[in-house]
């Protein structure tokens, strides 16, 4: 008992020497480290509603698809604020698609209202994972992809498979048939319709909101445009060719 009582007193002045010796290690280490540079902030800017990418008369879809295209496309824009792939600019993707599609689906409207104003949109019920979106996306894109469709059905259904790519772009065979599919329905892209900005946090105004901030036009463009999505899209303004496409033209075969 006295050799343990005195190891005790030998041992006990160490023992307190390496919890201090640890502690400050602990509080000097941070100091010590070099203060790392805030990276960019990503800035929400709406799309921009005037230009035309397909003609809605010549896109056929049910009331059913429709909505349920809607849906997912206000989903991905909503519903998943910490998915490092779904970036303010695929959020401004799939909503200049949903508007263009119905420019009075509520919940595409509520959505880009909240991220103009830097706020967190309410999620879309019935979307608890990306891939529930992607996959309406992508069974939409293939039902239009058809021998009797119109261009205007080729150019929608390439916007859907863009912005499911931009997910899960590893889906097999999905990049060959968008590639097909653009080149047969004169995919336009996203030039003038998406601006995404990257700004330093020191540069980002503290009480400005993402809702000040205005897509620019290219230099010489003395088009007008607005990112306020229109309730419904004029009639007279069609895109080029928007015409049915010939079963020889398209290269499917004609159904019996």
């Amino acid at each position: 008992m006295v050799r343990i009582a005195a190891a005790n007193l030998v041992w006990r002045p160490t023992r307190m020497l390496c919890r201090f010796t640890c502690v400050s290690a602990m509080i000097i280490a941070p100091a010590s480290l070099p203060a790392q540079q805030p990276g960019p902030k990503l800035v929400f800017i709406a799309p921009n509603f005037s230009k035309v990418l397909f003609d809605m008369d010549l896109v056929l879809l049910e009331p059913g698809e429709l909505r349920v295209v809607t849906n997912a496309l206000a989903a991905l824009a909503a519903n998943f604020p910490g998915d490092s792939r779904i970036v303010p600019g695929l959020r401004a993707k799939a909503l200049a698609i949903s508007l263009r599609l119905d420019g009075t689906h509520r919940d595409s409207a509520l959505t880009l209202r909240k991220l103009k104003d830097g706020e967190t949109p309410s999620p879309v019920a019935g979307f608890d994972a990306p891939s529930v979106a992607v996959r309406e996306l992508w069974q939409l894109a293939e039902a239009l992809d058809r021998a009797d469709a119109s261009r205007d059905d080729h150019v929608l259904a390439c916007y859907l498979m863009n912005i499911a790519m931009l997910i899960n772009p590893d889906r097999p065979g999905g990049s060959a048939r968008f590639k097909k599919l653009s080149k047969k329905g004169k995919f336009l892209g996203w030039k003038d319709v998406i601006t995404v900005v990257n700004v330093p946090l020191a540069q980002a105004p503290a009480e400005a909101g993402p809702s000040d901030a205005k897509p620019l036009p290219p230099a010489g463009d003395k088009k007008i445009s607005t990112d306020e999505p229109p309730a419904a899209f004029e009639k007279e303004q069609k895109p080029e060719d928007s015409r049915p496409i010939p079963a020889e033209e398209s290269g499917e075969a004609k159904a019996e």
